[in-house]
């Protein structure tokens, strides 16, 4: 078994218990990577959904598409 799966099967328990710990603690501890990452690449939409930001039209950033130049 390699390093990297090891360390991907391990990385949601450390995940997790930084965030038991923060809790307990009441301070911010973070240990481990991301168990996910989301792009957003465009913030227009018309579907008005009630939990979106967006479609509610309670985003207070600029309305726009992702710009890959700018990263």
């Amino acid at each position: 078994m390699s390093i990297y799966k090891i360390e991907k099967e391990i990385n949601p328990i450390i995940a997790g218990a930084s965030f038991l710990t923060s809790i307990i603690t009441h301070k911010p501890f973070i240990a481990g990577m991301p168990l996910a990452a989301g792009i957003e690449i465009t913030n227009h939409c018309n579907l008005k959904c009630p939990e979106c930001s967006s479609g509610s039209d309670i985003l207070t950033r600029t309305r726009g598409f992702y710009d890959r130049e700018a990263v």
